[in-house]
């Protein structure tokens, strides 16, 4: 969004410079857009970046950020809430300056990995199961055994989640068809998952 600000002031001067009057320069604008839909999305693009401003946390904030972090948020969530908290300060030279020791133990790496950790965790919540075809021998077994592994590939073949064959708890593996429960642990969360073994 703050590419898109600065591409829309960037495109303003040079139209003022090529078209020196505003009715031109909105004609322009206006023609550089194959459909009015177009532009319609790029004036609310334009709209939401003039509505956040850059903060820097001057403490954590949960499911926002770390001490330190550069951020940009809505106008009225910084003037309401952060400022008057005293949990964020303008992003300005010297702010950033201030927190920039702190700002650099941030260990974001680890950050993104528990938010994906979650995200699967909500994510496996809402499945009612996964599909596992196999042939079947005369006796009612499968012909190979449904394990972890062959689980994990198929959360993300059909649902494009990954998740780790290790975090995938199965007492016994599936030799048989029909519907089993295993549990997949997900951040010390146990979440059950349904994996339904039909006939190939």
């Amino acid at each position: 969004r703050n590419i898109t600000l600065a591409f829309f002031v960037t495109h303003i001067m040079a139209s003022r410079r090529l078209f020196g009057s505003p009715l031109l320069l909105s004609h322009h604008i206006r023609s550089s857009f194959s459909t009015p839909l177009a532009l319609a999305r790029h004036q609310q693009q334009v709209r939401h970046a003039s509505m956040r401003i850059p903060i820097v946390l001057s403490s954590p904030v949960p499911g926002i950020g770390e001490t330190g972090e550069e951020l940009m948020v809505r106008k009225g969530f910084a003037r309401n809430y952060l400022y008057p908290k005293q949990l964020a300060v303008p992003a300005t030279d010297d702010s950033r300056k201030r927190f920039e020791d702190v700002r650099a133990q941030i260990d974001y790496a680890a950050r993104d990995k528990i938010a994906a950790v979650r995200k699967a965790s909500k994510q496996l919540s809402k499945l009612q199961h996964v599909l596992v075809t196999r042939h079947v021998r005369s006796d009612g077994s499968l012909h190979s055994v449904v394990n972890a592994k062959v689980i994990s590939e198929k959360l993300f073949k059909q649902y494009r989640l990954t998740v780790e064959p290790s975090r995938i708890s199965i007492p016994i593996e599936i030799k048989t068809p029909g519907t089993h429960t295993v549990n997949v642990d997900v951040d010390g969360n146990i979440v059950p998952l349904t994996v339904k073994c039909m006939r190939r």
